[in-house]
This record gives C-alpha cells, structure tokens and sequence, in this order.
C-alpha cells in the first residue's frame, strides 16, 4: 500500500508544479506571446546581410537552370560557402516570378509546411538539397523566377537566391 501511495504521490506533485505564472495548465509559457501576434515571415526570411563580403561570399544555384511548362518539379540547391565561418540554414524557402522587373511571390509556398531542420556548411565547403518546386499543383506560367532562402553566418543574417526559367 506504501508503494502504491507513492505512485500517485509524486506525479501528482511533479504535475501540480510544472504550472508557471499566470498559464498554469496551459501549454504557453507566460512570458510568450499568442500565434496571432508573431511574424512568422520575419523569422523565416532574414535581412540581407550589411557586412562587406559575407554574401559575395556564400552562393546559391539551381539545377536545373531551365524546366519546360508544365515539368517544374525536383530540383537540387548547391550552396557554397567562400566566407571564412560557418554557415547555417533550415529547409524553408520561397519562390518569387519576375513580373516586368517586379518579383512577385508564388504564393503557393505560403502555405507549404517545412520540416525543422537545421543544416551547416563549414568554410570552402559546398552541399547539396533536394527541393520541389511543385509541393502542391501550381500552374507556373514561362518567365524567369528566383529561390529565396535565409541562413545565418555567425550572427549575421544572409539571403540567398538562384535563378531559374519556365520555358514554353
């Protein structure tokens, strides 16, 4: 019977004592804020980086360079890191067309899940990813469209971009 007490006593207690400030019971720590009020897009697209040399230093390109209409599909990312630290990056990206000189977001990968996963590239290294163009059905139209996608060099945030065409 003691033994049996004391499985229900101690979780009770671990329980009771995992509530903090004023969201006891809840899943949201009380310091956080609600999911109406963050910019997920900020967080995902980092600020093109203000350091001489760091983003001429790190590349991004696509292959294939060029897909029919109607073929747009896989394709591979290589990014390359020329900067002297290393270099990091989640699986998120977007897709942008050139409108008349305008870059206009696919607005298909607005509601495209990512897994979170974190990757690196160390200096004078190179990786490749895998990606799909086509997550989900989208009619690309033929023009020129670019790759966005945020990474970190240090504490410095890069964009990086590849460009690739729809043809007829």
């Amino acid at each position: 019977m003691r033994i049996s007490l004391y499985y229900l006593i101690v979780p009770a207690f671990i329980l009771g004592s995992c509530g903090t400030g004023t969201n006891s019971g809840s899943n949201v720590p009380a310091d956080s804020t609600s999911a109406d009020t963050i910019n997920h897009a900020a967080m995902q697209t980092p600020a093109p980086s203000n350091t001489p040399g760091i983003s001429d230093s790190i590349t991004m390109t696509v292959t294939p360079v060029t897909f029919k209409a109607g073929k747009v599909g896989k394709a591979k990312l290589t990014i390359t890191n020329n900067a002297a630290q290393e270099i990091s990056f989640g699986d998120p990206y977007k897709v942008e067309f050139n409108n008349g000189g305008n870059w206009d977001k696919v607005t298909m990968f607005d509601s495209v899940m990512f897994t979170a996963m974190m990757h690196s590239v160390a200096p004078g290294k190179s990786q490749d990813f895998n990606i799909d163009l086509q997550p989900m059905p989208h009619d690309y139209q033929p023009g020129d469209y670019r790759i966005l996608k945020g990474a970190q060099a240090g504490d410095q945030p890069v964009q990086l971009t590849a460009t690739f065409s729809v043809g007829k």
